[in-house]
């Protein structure tokens, strides 16, 4: 099995209270981790906090999991944590030392979950990472063993950063992604073949010389014809893969303009000017990637040459200023995090047989031209 950033998995995810490294009260929100006990006053990540970032081995890229060691932004070199808005800044750099993964086993994970384990065993140490390709991690923990703890992992989800971190890749930063040496756990290996690796730099090109970065769908490559100018087609493409993709997880929140799931996307909703105007898209809080503008209002109703009605929606029960939820995944979102069942919906998201009819052609035609 090899798994590839541009080849869509059927495993699922589901989400699960998670511990935090270092603590022992459950941890119910993937940010608890990175927000706990920061002198900062803000999200920060810090060391010893798990991580996820993009390596060369043997002149491929791969991804790698990994835990802080230490620290740099502007100069410093000591310090002991960084807000994460600060991730992207040119100052900023990480040094890591890579996880030994290894498959895990039903001892590991009763119920089936995960299929990748960590144990508290180390690789290779990375030094001076840009911190812009790095994407801090909150792994679910088993603690089946007493007092040997040990980090569990999805391959969905490790398929999903590893094609976020290869999207957001810069030129700058791909010249300084960190070599390491192959070893008996490194790559990540499954029956003895590697996994996790960003298969479009094979050829050896840097981001920005091939086709693929332009590709509007990280699941279906080139090979799905969308103009990513054209915010309609991209929505009703995302749209059609959440509706009828068997490959998209029923209990994961994804984003209705890249597919990747919460919270690693967010995207933040706010009301117009005036009390006549609706909502709109918060591109100043929102963190998609592939963040386009469209008119809210009409990309919300149904329409013959439009059937796509995903649009982000406020959760009339999580806290304001939240994120919002896709309509598509409001069901889903409703289940796993605020446990209600159907009958219990505070928003009733009847779609109609017209629009499923008109999203399940553009799922079947979504390869032509």
């Amino acid at each position: 099995m090899k798994h590839r950033v541009n080849r869509a998995s059927t495993d699922r995810l589901k989400r699960v209270q998670q511990l935090s490294c270092f603590e022992t009260q459950l941890v119910t929100k993937l940010d608890d981790l990175i927000t706990s006990e920061s002198t900062l006053g803000e999200p920060s990540l810090h060391i010893g906090n798990p991580i996820a970032s993009l390596v060369k081995c043997d002149n491929q890229i791969f991804l790698a999991l990994g835990q802080v060691i230490q620290i740099c932004f502007a100069g410093q070199s000591d310090l002991i944590e960084l807000a994460v808005e600060h991730l992207n800044d040119t100052t900023a750099s990480l040094s890591f030392q890579i996880y030994c993964l290894l498959q895990e086993t039903m001892d590991d994970d009763p119920e089936g979950k995960h299929n990748w384990c960590w144990f508290q065993t180390m690789e290779a140490t990375c030094c001076d990472v840009p911190a812009s390709i790095v994407q801090p991690l909150n792994p679910t923990i088993s603690t089946t063993i007493p007092g040997a703890p040990k980090f569990l992992f999805n391959s969905t989800f490790l398929v999903m950063l590893a094609a976020t971190l290869r999207q957001e890749l810069t030129k700058e930063a791909f010249c300084k992604i960190p070599d390491v040496s192959c070893s008996p756990f490194f790559p990540y290996r499954y029956l003895g073949k590697a996994c996790f690796i960003c298969e479009d730099f094979n050829s050896g090109h840097s981001p920005g010389d091939g086709d693929t970065s332009d590709a509007a769908c990280t699941s279906c490559g080139n090979s799905a014809h969308i103009d990513r100018t054209s915010a309609k087609q991209v929505l009703e493409h995302m749209g059609a893969h959440i509706l009828h993709d068997p490959s998209i997880s029923q209990v994961q929140e994804v984003c209705g303009l890249c597919l990747r799931p919460a919270p690693i996307c967010q995207i933040f909703v706010k009301k117009g000017r005036g009390n006549s105007q609706g909502y709109k898209v918060d591109a100043d809080r929102s963190t998609c990637t592939n963040l386009l503008r469209f008119k809210y209002a009409s990309a919300a109703q149904h329409q013959n040459n439009s059937p796509c009605t995903n649009v982000p929606l406020p959760c009339p029960i999580c806290p304001p200023k939240s994120p919002a939820v896709w309509k598509y995944c409001l069901p889903v979102h409703f289940e796993q995090k605020h446990k209600l069942t159907v009958q219990n919906f505070p928003i009733k998201l009847d779609i109609s047989m017209e629009e499923m009819d008109g999203m399940a052609k553009i799922w079947e035609n979504r390869h032509r031209k």
